[in-house]
């Protein structure tokens, strides 16, 4: 079905598991939301107010703000795609428990991840990689706990990113700027990928590996390493 709210709604709880829920104004869920199929779009807004379950089954997220401010988790071996200029803004933990990715569908405007100062990114599960192409806004806290976390289309930050040991924190496409008060330490890999270009603002001082494989990194602020990849 396509359910398109034209005036103000709440619910309780919601599962979205297939169809369209859409419309031009504010659908807000008090409870716990699961999504595992479908689309939400329109130019309104859905509000999670309680925690929100994404099953990764290739959804979208179109052209709508997704406002989560009861934390939400990913899983699956897919992943969520988002387009024509939506806007995830978390507000709490939004963790991603497996490989699943995170994807810009391709249709119009890029899509954002907001992730202001109460907010945190966060890979905990999954021993692969996680591709994060929507542009990322962070004044929170970027965490890779497991596997590769690789943010792919650029980001403005002044937050904090983390990568845990064995595990790699990679910036991996667009420009990113690392702005004063951001900061990039861990006792993981920090990588570059080629064509990514990084502005350092902040404070750099990962103890392990920094690893920059044909990507433009300054360092405009005076870092340390532990050791460093340069290829």
């Amino acid at each position: 079905a396509t359910v398109n709210f034209n005036t103000a709604a709440t619910s309780g709880t919601l599962d979205l598991s297939g169809g369209e829920l859409g419309g031009p104004t504010t659908f807000t869920v008090s409870g716990a939301t699961t999504w595992s199929g479908g689309t939400m779009s329109g130019a309104g807004q859905t509000v999670t107010s309680g925690p929100l379950a994404i099953t990764g089954n290739f959804q979208s997220l179109n052209t709508r703000t997704l406002t989560i401010n009861g934390g939400a988790t990913l899983s699956s071996a897919i992943g969520l795609f988002a387009g024509e200029g939506a806007v995830i803004t978390n507000n709490g933990l939004f963790d991603i428990q497996t490989d699943a990715f995170l994807r810009f569908n391709g249709s119009g405007t890029q899509p954002t991840f907001s992730n202001p100062a109460a907010g945190t990114l966060r890979k905990s599960g999954g021993a692969g990689t996680t591709g994060f192409t929507l542009i990322l806004n962070s004044a929170g806290a970027v965490e890779a706990n497991s596997g590769t976390l690789s943010l792919n289309n650029g980001s403005t930050s002044t937050g904090s990113f983390t990568a845990a040991a064995t595990t790699t924190l990679n910036f991996g496409g667009g420009t990113h700027d690392l702005n004063a008060g951001s900061s990039v330490s861990g006792a993981g890999t920090i990588g570059f990928s080629a064509g990514t270009t990084v502005n350092v603002g902040g404070t750099y001082n990962p103890t392990e590996l920094t690893r920059i494989n044909g990507a433009t990194v300054n360092f405009n602020t005076a870092a340390t390493s532990g050791t460093l990849d340069l290829s």
